[in-house]
């Protein structure tokens, strides 16, 4: 039960995290794979009906949904059907390195996906707790966000704590680019004492 509180809390955080990044640059757990390539749906537009002046005029609403022209002296009406946004791929890999990672020490996760996107991470570890800081996780290291350069690359490292638990662990990546998002999941380990994952 806690496990499950936590990852709901850290993927609230990080979609929170993503949309927020969106909205600034005006664009809009799984098992772990080393790269993964995901499709979204895509956006959903709403759009508002048109009105008719005094004088029998016409006037036309935006905002992508019905346009409605009123004729003068009771005319026939003409709704024109609303257009449907295409779909949009986002393709997203990403590699974490050391894939061995000691507690204490430094880990990277590079992310390739399309120029101008948003995205943000969180990690999972072997014991169900996340990286984010407390009140959102747990503080074991590997929470943050950003933009992808013209090429389409985000990095960004953290400090593995020196309480993380030994074993496999994964970081949860969630990708927003033009109204649309996409998650993936990117595996590494925290070693043993001795070293050894």
């Amino acid at each position: 039960m806690r496990s499950l509180r936590h990852a709901r809390v850290g993927a609230i955080a990080a979609t929170a995290l993503a949309a927020t990044l969106l909205a600034g640059c005006g664009s809009s757990p799984t098992e772990p794979t080393a790269a993964a390539s995901a499709t979204s749906a895509s956006p959903t537009t709403s759009g508002g009906g048109g009105s008719s002046r005094p004088d029998g005029g016409t006037s036309t609403s935006s905002g992508g949904g019905t346009t409605t022209a009123a004729k003068p002296h009771g005319g026939k009406q003409t709704t024109a059907a609303p257009s449907s946004s295409p779909t949009i791929t986002i393709p997203v890999s990403g590699t974490i390195t050391p894939k061995c990672v000691r507690p204490g020490t430094q880990a990277t996760i590079v992310v390739q996906t399309l120029s101008k996107s948003a995205v943000a991470y969180d990690t999972y570890y072997s014991n169900g707790k996340t990286g984010g800081q407390p009140p959102f996780g747990d503080g074991l290291g590997g929470n943050a966000g950003g933009m992808t350069d013209a090429n389409g690359r985000y990095s960004s490292s953290w400090i593995v704590s020196a309480n993380a638990p030994a074993g496999t662990a994964y970081a949860r990546v969630v990708v927003g680019h033009a109204g649309a998002s996409t998650e993936t999941s990117v595996p590494f380990a925290v070693s043993n004492p001795r070293g050894a994952c």
